[in-house]
Formats: structure tokens, C-alpha cells, sequence
């Protein structure tokens, strides 16, 4: 059983989807659709927990080949052919945990859909059909009735259950469709149930794959079911009577096409040792642990790390058989295979990870090529050539270069087998011509000119090769000393992964030809230059501004373009970049160079993908920084791990701006609501104001997305003028002007400026009522407006303006008694004069007292004072009680209280001895006339 379950585990290492990648990354592999048992392949549609298999009577599985299993009445279906085996371990799928994140309840209708998404509850009445197009649905309880229909428009359609999936009786389940389309994934813990279980006739159709991998997992169908595809549990299955499963070629194909993901450390194994070598050299054996896909590997696992795995070897010694992996997720060993002759093949075999792969084990001879296999073989020669990192040193492995610097000191060394010592000794010396190539491993493609040179000063361009032979080298002077070591050194000109070749044929002395190569190394590039700055609309170059004094470059937020060039340590491009079989992307990050401690938000459209990079360079057309200053910026390699070797590269531009707002947004605060005001048009947010009333105007500095620009403030703010326009952008009236329209640099803090005086006034009194907004320019600068494209979209602020002034009323009465008037706060409405309900806030002030003058022209005080100093009006009027005059003298005085500049008066007079009389008259004449 444990051969069987490990066999399992090496097929289903992994569940996989959309949804989100782990930690350490996904391995996707395909759902499996056999399993071996006592050395036999069985299909294997059903699979469940030890003792947790329960096969009704009369039940059976078939395939292409006719019945696997059947169960009798009474006994339990063998769990050797078609199901099971039991007992076997799942991994869990991604994600690992239900997102709950705005999840909703959805009640489904007859011939209705549900898009993908999160839902907390789908319930179904009976006799409900409907049709899911492709995608993720994440369910807590699935619970639909008899008679239920599920269509599959297009697929996959994936069923994300937490706790419950109850259908009930005569339900069908993709029908007709392809069983790959319709995939349910049940949480540790859930149910599911299709029909009435073992109770009663369930007659359920399903078409697709149920997949359940926790072990508290249940999955029941009643009885009289078909069930195509398969049933892969870690918990119960349980199989009504009469059911049948079906499992022939097309639904195992089917099903063996699903890929799922899994967020397991370990995806795959690499193998990895030269293709050829020499006898008297120990040949070196790598080990990679590799966390997801990427052949060869390129993100190694670490949760290997003190792990050990077997090596096996047909002939010769390994340097250990027991190999234990290192942090990085590498094991290595040597191979001595001293006594081999000319084309001895020595195979080397990988077994017992204590950490499983979840696919199978790979060969990667010379590194590259990777094959599915658990062998890597060597074919051995008793002379050839070795480049070693010392003189009689051993197979150097060269570590990842920089592209245009040149290498450190290697050696070539010519070298055969002495027949008597089976050791090493010079198969050259002195000055010899050795014929030298590279070959492009990654891109397979590379730059189509020469671009590796060997031996510095003096250096030789060699030729690119693609499988290291003589067709395709350059001849290149090397010096060989008596143990047949000759220095050199290199530099490629490119970037990529490459292997070094050195041949020489047999000639004279030299009896057997000479081969070698290097180990594939990564040549990264020496950093990105940034280039081709200017404005996307109009190609203005960038002026790349010092300080605020500077010329300006682009509005905040407005595109910009930029070119990003990969180059190497000499600063030429290096043209490869961007070829490899997985480009690396390249992302751009602002850094503030002014204003100093100011906002320094991420650069929009900032991401360089891999492959749009030709020659070396790409260019982004709409990039975007959301500020006001000047910034520059730097471009690192996406990931930055190059080919798998994790170094990066770097690149930083110089100054780019002046960046300056793209726009002003105005707020007006009107002192008076509209509420309660007749006016012919509406009243806008900022409310009412009375001409020549100031009015508080809050000018903000906004990006091209409307968001703040913080750093508009300090030197890198200007100076603003406002002015009123209507709502076409026309002048309000003819000879109107504005007043204190004048806002100081220094007034804006954080890119906002806040002004509490200006006013507007019409040019002659009265005038109708007048929509005003208020525009904000500035004065001298880079002529940021709040107009944008027109009037209708710009963002200005502005109130209703009216003509205003304050009525004082005429009173008459006995001068016996006190007597009562108003002040009356009015606006004209375009007709007449009406009362301002809506102003509460006109402050009047009023006399000390009032004396009265009688008709000889004496002055009488009143018995009790009228009141006096600042009172506010209260809905557009104010009431003045005045007390009698002393001794009951008759006569009259003027009412006149101060009120604001911008409020005429109208004085009123209050007149005591004097009636106003009836407003009401019946007229006589005489009787005829």
C-alpha cells in the first residue's frame, strides 16, 4: 500500500488555479487518471480514505476496456480496480482557505445565470435550470432541489464548496457537455449529497470531477445514478446501489487534461552533470530542488534544506550516494571514473527525495535540455580540454558574469588519461591555436553579431555556435605550460545564458581530437540607461529642472515617455535582452529630488514587460508621475533575479521635470443659503451672496486624476488671480469686477489656498440675480487654470449673486404710546424688491437713541431708548421698538441704522401724533349726479 500511495502522491502534487499563487509557487500537474497496484496500471476514476469506501449492491466502473469493477449484492466493491486505493494522502488545492471577502446570497430562477464570484448561500426551487459560463463561483452551501438542470456554457466552471452541496432527486450535472468543464473542489469538513443518499431513487446524472482532498470530507450519491469522470477524495465516498461510473477513454482524457495547482515546496527534481567529459576528471553531479515549472530551474526550494536524496551510479565512484541539500535548494557530489575508455557512458540515478517532488524528476544535461527522466548520463573520453578556475585545477563551475566586464582569470586545460596512473597530464603545451565558440542556451536565439571575445587586450572575437561543433569557432592563440594549463579570460558583449566550447582536431603530435565546454553560465546585464524623456503629446523634451525656478516639463499626471535600455558595463546595449524564453520585466520607481520632504507618489504605467523589449530597449509612451517637483528614476530588474541567479540590475535616470499641476479645482462658500429664494435659476452649492459681499474661495491644485497635488506649496507655488465668469464662460455682466481677487503664492500649504475677501459687484445696482463662478488662473506661472476643456467639465465653485440692499419702514402712531417699525434685509429678484428670508447673519447697527423733533424744531428724547449697537437680522428683518416721546410731544425722527457697505439704505421715519389712518374709504356723492 505505501508503494501504491507514494505513486499517487508523485501524480497529484498539486491543485491548482487562478485564484492565487502561495509562497512557494505553484507546481500545476494534471489530475491523474490511473493508478498502479502489484506492478499493474489501473484506470482509477474513484478514490477515497481508508475504510471509508462504501460501494452499493449492483454498482460497477467501466473503461475502454469493458468492466473494472462491480459490486454484488451485500458486498463492497474491491478496491483495487477502479477505486482507490484507499488511504492516500491529497494535497490541498489553492486557495487553501475560503475567501469570505463580499460574499451575497443568490437565489437561482429558471433559465437565469450567476456570474463567478463569492456568494454565501445559492438556493434553487425545483425544476430550476441554469447555465454557468466559465470561471470561479465560491460557495458556502449549494442547495438546490429536485429536477435541477446545470448547464455549462463554456469552461472551465469551477465550484469552490466550504461546508454544504445538496442537489436533489433527477438532477442533472453538464450533460452532453465536456467533462473537463465542470469541476467542483470541496473544503475539509463540507458535505456532499446528491439526492436522497442511500434512502431512496436519487437518479442523478453528474458529469465532471469532484475534487475533496481534506479527510473530514463526505461526498454521497443515493442510488440509480450515472456518474461520469471521477471522484477524488481524502475522506468518505459512498455509492448508492445500481450506480454506475464511467470511465472510458474520452472522459480519462478528459479528465487528465485538467491542471490544478498546488502551493507544495518542491515541483520538481533537476539532475544535472556534463554531457561529456574526461576520464582522469572527476565529473561534478548537481541536485536542484525547483520550486515551480521552470526548466531548468530558476527558483529553487529551500524547504529542502537538510534533506537528503540517493544517487546511484552504473560505473565508477560517487563521491557519495547520500547527497544532502544546502539552503539554496542544491545537493552536488563528484563522479570518478578514472578507468573508462574512449566512449564509456556512465549513468547516474536520482531516487528517494526525503521531500517528494510533485512531477516527475528531470535530466538537464550540461545543464540545459531538461527531459522528463530519473538518469543523467556522461560519455567519457581519455583526453580533452577542461576549463578549470586554477592551473591543474578541477571543472571550474563559472558563476554568473556581467555583461561587457571582462571575466576573472579561468584556465583551459589539455589534458588525457595516462594509461598506467589513470591520472591527468598535458595533452598540450606551448603556444597552440584552439579552435573557440559559444553557444546561446537562453535565448536559443541571440543577437545575431559575434559578441564574446577571450583573452582581454589582445582579445578574439569567437563565433556563436548552436551545438559546439568545429563548424562554427574561431581559432584563438593560447600558451599551454608544461602541465598543460593555458590562462584566459572572457567577456561577452550580450546577456543571456551561454556555454563555452573549445576544440582541437587530432594533428601531428596530438593523437585524439580535444573537446570541452563550460557549464552554462548567466551573463546579466551591467544596468539600464534611461533615455528618450519627453512630453507624450506634443514630443517636448524633458528640461530636467534643478529647482523650482526651472522650465517646466509636463503636468502632474499628464503622460510622459521614456526608453529603458539594458546595457552592460561598458554602456552599449546589449540586444538579447528581452529574447530569453521568459523575459524579465523591467519596473520604474520615482525618486524626489525636490521639493525636499515632499509627496512622492508611485509612478502610474510603470511596469516593463519582458518581451516588449527589442535590441535591447523599450519604450513606455504613458507613463505618469501624480506631483508637483521634480523627480528621476530608477529601473530595476522585475523580481530582480535574473535567469534564476537572483542578482539584479539597475538603472537611474537623471533629473526629470519641472512636474506643475494640471489643474485648479475652486470651492465657493456662499455666507447665505438659497433656501426660501425665488430665483429664475438654480441656486449652485456655494450659495447666496449680495453684490460687493465677500465670499471665502478655496483654490486646490489638483493632478490630471483630480487627486491633490501636496507639494504645490513653497517656492514650486505661484501667485493666483480670480475671476467671475457665467456658466458658458462669458463675462457675468457687463462692467461687473471682482475685488481683493488676489491670492499670495505663500498662501498655499499642501497644494490648497484658502481666500475669505473676494467679492463681486455688479456694474450698476440693481441688477437680476447671476449665477458667478469663480475661475482661479495663474497670475504668472505656468498658466494653471481651473478652466479645463470647457466650462461644462472644469471644476469651479460659485454662488448666486443679487443686487441687495436694506429697507427701513415708515411708521405713524399716537404719542402716547411707543412705537414699532422694521429694517428689512432685500435682494431684487430681476422685478422688485423682495424681503431675503434666508439672510440671518446682515448685522445693523443702531443709534444710541433716538430723539424726536417736534414741529417748532425741538429735540425730545423717547421715555425709553430704542435699542442700540450690532444686531443681527433674523430671516431678513429686524424689529425696532420705539419708546414715546417725553412729555407726549408730537413730531418724527429718521430711522438709519449702519449697515454693511455692500447694502444701500433706505432710511425710514418714525412719526409719533400722526395717524396713518384707514387703508379702508366709502365714498358719497350725491343722488343723481
Amino acid at each position: 500500500m505505501n508503494v501504491i500511495m507514494k505513486s499517487i502522491i508523485s501524480l497529484l502534487v498539486a491543485l491548482g488555479l487562478s485564484v492565487t499563487i502561495s509562497a512557494y509557487a505553484g507546481c500545476p500537474v494534471f489530475v491523474p487518471t490511473t493508478t498502479t497496484y502489484n506492478g499493474v496500471t489501473y484506470a482509477a476514476p474513484v478514490v477515497a480514505n481508508a475504510t471509508k469506501l462504501q460501494v452499493g449492491n449492483n454498482s460497477y466502473i467501466t473503461s475502454a476496456t469493458g468492466t473494472l469493477a462491480t459490486s454484488g449484492n451485500g458486498t463492497s466493491m474491491t478496491t483495487t480496480l477502479g477505486v482507490g486505493p484507499p488511504g492516500q494522502a491529497l494535497p490541498a488545492f489553492t486557495p487553501t482557505t475560503f475567501p469570505t471577502a463580499g460574499a451575497t446570497s443568490k437565489t437561482l430562477t429558471n433559465g437565469g445565470a450567476m456570474a463567478p464570484g463569492n456568494y454565501t448561500t445559492v438556493k434553487a426551487d425545483n425544476s430550476v435550470t441554469v447555465t454557468l459560463a466559465a470561471g470561479d463561483y465560491f460557495i458556502n452551501e449549494f442547495l438546490v432541489g429536485n429536477n435541477f438542470v446545470l448547464n455549462v456554457s463554456s469552461g472551465p466552471v469551477r465550484l469552490y464548496i466550504k461546508t454544504k452541496f445538496q442537489a436533489g432527486n433527477q438532477s442533472t450535472f453538464n450533460v452532453g457537455g465536456n467533462t473537463a468543464n465542470l469541476q467542483i473542489y470541496v473544503y475539509d469538513g463540507a458535505q456532499v449529497q446528491f439526492g436522497d443518499a442511500n434512502n431512496g431513487n436519487s437518479n442523478v446524472d453528474f458529469n465532471g470531477l469532484i475534487y475533496a482532498p481534506g479527510s473530514n470530507t463526505k461526498v454521497q450519491f443515493g442510488n440509480n445514478n450515472i456518474i461520469q469522470g471521477a471522484v477524488l477524495t481524502g475522506g468518505t465516498v459512498d455509492l448508492g446501489n445500481n450506480t454506475g461510473v464511467i470511465f472510458d477513454t474520452a472522459t480519462q482524457n478528459a479528465i487528465g487534461s485538467i491542471l490544478v495547482e498546488s502551493s507544495v515546496g518542491v515541483c520538481h527534481y533537476e539532475l544535472s552533470m556534463p554531457s561529456t567529459d574526461i576520464s582522469c576528471i572527476a565529473t561534478p553531479v548537481t541536485i536542484k530542488a525547483c520550486a515551480d515549472t521552470s526548466s531548468p530551474c530558476t527558483n529553487a526550494s529551500t524547504l529542502v534544506n537538510g534533506k537528503t536524496a540517493t544517487l546511484a551510479a552504473s560505473a565508477g565512484t560517487l563521491g557519495a550516494t547520500t547527497v544532502t541539500f544546502n539552503a539554496l535548494g542544491e545537493a552536488t557530489t563528484t563522479l570518478a571514473h578514472p578507468a573508462a575508455g574512449n566512449g564509456a557512458v556512465v549513468t547516474v540515478t536520482l531516487s528517494g527525495e526525503q521531500v517528494a517532488g510533485g512531477q516527475a524528476r528531470q535530466c538537464c544535461p550540461d545543464g540545459v535540455g531538461c527531459v522528463a527522466a530519473n538518469s543523467c548520463s556522461v560519455t567519457l573520453s581519455t583526453a580533452g580540454f577542461i576549463f578549470s578556475a586554477a592551473a591543474n585545477g578541477v571543472e571550474a563551475t563559472l558563476p554568473t558574469q556581467t555583461a561587457g566586464t571582462s571575466s576573472g582569470s579561468y584556465y583551459l586545460r589539455a589534458v588525457k588519461t595516462n594509461t598506467s596512473t589513470m591520472a591527468c597530464q598535458a595533452a598540450l603545451t606551448g603556444t597552440q591555436t584552439v579552435n573557440m565558440s559559444y553557444q546561446c542556451n537562453n535565448p536559443a536565439t541571440c543577437y545575431a553579431a559575434n559578441l564574446m571575445a577571450v583573452n582581454g587586450a589582445s582579445a578574439t572575437t569567437i563565433a556563436r555556435n548552436n551545438n559546439g561543433s568545429t563548424a562554427s569557432s574561431s581559432g584563438v592563440s593560447l600558451t599551454f605550460d608544461a602541465n598543460g594549463n593555458a590562462p584566459f579570460t572572457f567577456a561577452y558583449g550580450d546577456v543571456g545564458q551561454v556555454t563555452l566550447f573549445a576544440n582541437k582536431p587530432a594533428g601531428g603530435t596530438l593523437l585524439t581530437s580535444l573537446t570541452g565546454s563550460t557549464n552554462p553560465f548567466v551573463v546579466k546585464p551591467a544596468g539600464f540607461a534611461i533615455s528618450n524623456i519627453k512630453r507624450t503629446s506634443d514630443n517636448v523634451v524633458n528640461p530636467g529642472a534643478v529647482d523650482a525656478a526651472g522650465a517646466a516639463f509636463a503636468k502632474a499626471g499628464e503622460a510622459f515617455t521614456a526608453t529603458v535600455t539594458a546595457v552592460g558595463s561598458t554602456g552599449n546595449p546589449v540586444f538579447s535582452f528581452g529574447r530569453e524564453a521568459s523575459p524579465a520585466g523591467v519596473t520604474l520607481t520615482s525618486n524626489l529630488v525636490s521639493p525636499a520632504a515632499g509627496n512622492n507618489p508611485a509612478l502610474a504605467n510603470n511596469v516593463i514587460d519582458g518581451a516588449s523589449f527589442v535590441n535591447g530597449a523599450a519604450t513606455l509612451t504613458n507613463l505618469s508621475w501624480g506631483e508637483v517637483g521634480i523627480i528621476t528614476m530608477t529601473a530595476d530588474l522585475t523580481g530582480g533575479n535574473y535567469l534564476g541567479t537572483g542578482l539584479s540590475a539597475t538603472g537611474v535616470s537623471g533629473n526629470v521635470g519641472r512636474f506643475y499641476p494640471d489643474h485648479f479645482d475652486t470651492t465657493v462658500t456662499g455666507p447665505m443659503a438659497c433656501a426660501g429664494l425665488t430665483f429664475t435659476t438654480a441656486c449652485p452649492a456655494g450659495g447666496l451672496a449680495y453684490a460687493g459681499q465677500p465670499f471665502t474661495t478655496i483654490v486646490t491644485a489638483k493632478n490630471a486624476a483630480g487627486v491633490t497635488t501636496q507639494n504645490y506649496s513653497g517656492s514650486y507655488a505661484k501667485p493666483v488671480t480670480l475671476s467671475a465668469w457665467n456658466a458658458s464662460g462669458g463675462a457675468v455682466a457687463a462692467g461687473g469686477a471682482m475685488a481683493s481677487n488676489t491670492i499670495v503664492a505663500a498662501a498655499f500649504a499642501s497644494g490648497v489656498a484658502t481666500a475669505i475677501t473676494p467679492s463681486y459687484q455688479f456694474p450698476v445696482t440693481p441688477t437680476a440675480p447671476a449665477d458667478v463662478f469663480i475661475r482661479a488662473v495663474e497670475t504668472a506661472g505656468d498658466g494653471v487654470t481651473s478652466l479645463r476643456t470647457s466650462p461644462a467639465v472644469s471644476v469651479e465653485g460659485g454662488f448666486k449673486a443679487v443686487s441687495g440692499r436694506v429697507l427701513v419702514s415708515n411708521a405713524y402712531g399716537s404719542e402716547l404710546l411707543p412705537l414699532s417699525l422694521t429694517a428689512v434685509t432685500q435682494y431684487f429678484d430681476g422685478t422688485s424688491w423682495l424681503t431675503n428670508t434666508a439672510d440671518s447673519m446682515t448685522p445693523l447697527t443702531l443709534a444710541a437713541n433716538y430723539n424726536v423733533v417736534d414741529d417748532a424744531g425741538t429735540v425730545v428724547g423717547l421715555t425709553v431708548p430704542a435699542p442700540t449697537g450690532v444686531v443681527t437680522v433674523a430671516n431678513g428683518v429686524l424689529a425696532i421698538t420705539l419708546g414715546l416721546p417725553s412729555g407726549g410731544t408730537t413730531g418724527k425722527t429718521s430711522i438709519n441704522p449702519a449697515a454693511p457697505a455692500y447694502l444701500p439704505l433706505t432710511t425710514g421715519t418714525a412719526t409719533f401724533g400722526v395717524y396713518s389712518g384707514n387703508a379702508v374709504f366709502i365714498y358719497r356723492g350725491r343722488h343723481g349726479r
